[in-house]
């Protein structure tokens, strides 16, 4: 019995780790370029991965853990006003939360999204962070997105 919930856990870990995006964490922005004004949105996405530590020992109170591990990425969408065509791109480095919870991970399988709604103010501050950071990368990709439209 162990070793199938063994083997239930190590699938569920596996399966944990889809991007997803987090409620309500989007940071937007208005930039001015070369005369033309675009809508610069920073989404965070989350993906997740759990895993459960310790023993369970029958009739003994168990001594399992999960640890939950939420990775935000984020993704920038560039897009002039009113356009339904935007480009995206996800920004390199994550954000990483971790929460440790009593008890094995079966049956958990949203609390990466959880554990991201409760942290939801760190993770605007990341957005706001990274979207000062991207500030130059964003008109770059402007830039190129011109330089191939008008070859």
């Amino acid at each position: 019995m162990e070793v199938i919930l063994s083997l239930v856990t190590i699938l569920i870990s596996a399966a944990g780790t889809m991007l997803a995006p987090a409620a309500g964490a989007v940071h937007s922005e208005s930039v001015n370029h070369r005369g033309a004004n675009y809508d610069v949105a920073y989404q965070a996405l989350v993906s997740g991965q759990m895993r459960t530590v310790g023993a369970a020992t029958g009739a003994r109170p168990s001594g399992q853990r999960c640890l939950v591990t939420a990775k935000v990425t984020v993704e920038r969408s560039i897009a002039k006003p009113g356009s339904a065509e935007s480009m995206t791109a996800l920004i390199p480095g994550e954000h990483v939360l971790t929460r440790n919870l009593a008890g094995s991970c079966v049956g958990r399988a949203d609390e990466a999204q959880k554990l991201a709604a409760s942290q939801a103010d760190s993770v605007r501050a990341h957005l706001a962070q990274v979207a000062a950071a991207d500030r130059s990368q964003t008109l770059s990709a402007i830039d190129s997105a011109h330089g191939v439209v008008s070859n």
